[in-house]
């Protein structure tokens, strides 16, 4: 299964998505630094590696006290999709039920217990698993955080209840912060996202747009500005669990341009407080030898009436006059070393956080992602050098600039966290690191 589609400013980088890897200060932590609001997803032990994926459960020692906590496993194929049960299951039979090393583990960072020794592990924790493997996590700085004990039971797990939940048939997310609605007839847009507030939902976002100018560099064809309009899409599959939800949609060209058999996909993953959406763009041609400068991806956002959401960015803003050529051009690499590409934004109803993970291939051939500006989207001058903004309103637009790169498969990623306080700063939106230790180390 192919993703594709990267939805405007939900802008995002993956800051929760853990890896496997030792960070020496987790080992033997007795003390932990408590974070509360968002998940980690990380990757199997080698020990729980054939175990039947309906038979994992997950307890953490807290207070003195065992107590299962909600674990959720995700199976990936070998395409790197997800096996996605509801809806038109083009997935649904890709895996056989045993966890291996592409699916992914979830849990919610409130879950985390505190540090305990296998000596610890109670009869009754014990005796209910045929393997299991204790888990210490800590942030990217050695800072340890909590741990937890993951086994495979000889019965079915005990379920646990679906949170966040995506019901089909009013085609919305909703959890305890925030409420996502698929926009009706273009899911391929960003919805209609609202922050819950002490006076009720208040808008994030009043509407978006998306734009995809390919300009051809033999002067004799005419440039292509794909909109929304020449999309047909719909949620195609999907599944929930109890710590996130997954939804696919699928979006292709229609009417005349149907020929060009272009399908976009992306999986929507949904969280208590964010929400991210894994992207992949596959170009079956070789934009670097037919298209010009100005070709890409465009994705517009404007304000709800009566919200100014103050931003601040490290990303360049759109060049009025257009792209420089050659070497003048910043690639995305050189910008990467400075730091992620990330924007925050703030006003009176709450505050959000998004970052954007570039593919390690398209940050040496590309140039960073750009901003767009509200006052850009006026200025005749950024209109001459980029025709795609003529007839386009908007508060604030991302570009990417794809005519560098080469024929393949790129992978983006998006997140978006959401809080109804005002200058929110999100200290505990960090990469989250899972560590194995061996049993005796404990």
């Amino acid at each position: 299964m192919k993703w594709l589609m990267i939805v405007l400013l939900q802008a995002v980088c993956v800051f929760f998505l853990s890896q496997n890897t030792i960070a020496a200060e987790c080992r033997g932590a007795k003390s932990r630094q408590i974070i509360k609001r968002f998940p980690v997803v990380f990757k199997a032990d080698q020990k729980l590696l054939g175990s039947q994926v309906g038979h994992l459960e997950a307890w953490r020692f807290l207070g003195k006290k065992w107590q299962q906590v909600a674990l959720q496993v995700d199976q990936v194929d070998s395409d790197g999709s997800y096996v996605l049960e509801e809806g038109l299951p083009y997935t649904k039979y890709n895996d056989d039920g045993f966890v291996d090393a592409n699916d992914e583990l979830s849990l919610k960072t409130s879950s985390f217990g505190d540090f305990f020794s296998t000596k610890q592990i109670p009869t009754n924790v014990r005796s209910r698993f045929k393997r299991s493997a204790s888990v210490d996590f800590c942030n990217e700085s050695g800072v340890y955080l909590g741990s937890v004990l993951i086994g495979e039971t000889y019965d079915v797990a005990v379920a646990m209840p679906f949170d966040p939940l995506f019901r089909d048939k009013d085609r919305v997310v909703e959890t305890a912060k925030y409420r996502y609605q698929f926009r009706q007839g273009q899911p391929m847009l960003i919805g209609d996202v609202k922050i819950k507030t002490p006076q009720g939902y208040a808008d994030v976002f009043a509407g978006s747009s998306f734009v995809m100018p390919l300009i051809p560099r033999i002067f004799i064809f005419p440039a292509f500005y794909f909109g929304e309009s020449d999309f047909a899409s719909e949620i195609e599959c999907w599944r929930s669990g109890p710590v996130r939800s997954i939804v696919a949609v699928g979006a292709k060209l229609k009417n005349f341009f149907s020929f060009l058999n272009l399908h976009l996909f992306s999986e929507l993953i949904f969280y208590d407080d964010f929400f991210q959406i894994p992207t992949r763009i596959e170009f079956v041609f070789d934009p670097s030898r037919f298209l010009a400068r100005g070709s890409g991806l465009a994705y517009i956002l404007r304000y709800p009436a009566g919200v100014d959401w103050r931003l601040d960015s490290n990303l360049e803003p759109l060049p009025i006059k257009g792209l420089p050529s050659g070497s003048d051009v910043k690639t995305a690499y050189e910008q990467s070393k400075e730091g992620k590409f990330a924007v925050r934004g703030s006003s009176p109803i709450g505050s959000f956080v998004a970052n954007v993970r570039v593919d390690a291939k398209a940050l040496r051939q590309a140039p960073p992602p750009y901003v767009v500006a509200r006052d850009t989207f006026k200025l005749e001058g950024a209109k001459a050098s980029w025709p795609w903004l003529a007839g386009t309103q908007g508060d604030l637009g991302v570009f990417i600039e794809i005519s560098g790169v080469k024929a393949g498969s790129y992978d983006f990623a998006l997140d978006v966290a959401l809080s109804n306080q005002a200058d929110d700063g999100f200290a505990d939106f960090q990469t989250v690191v899972a560590q194995w230790p061996d049993s005796k180390e404990r």
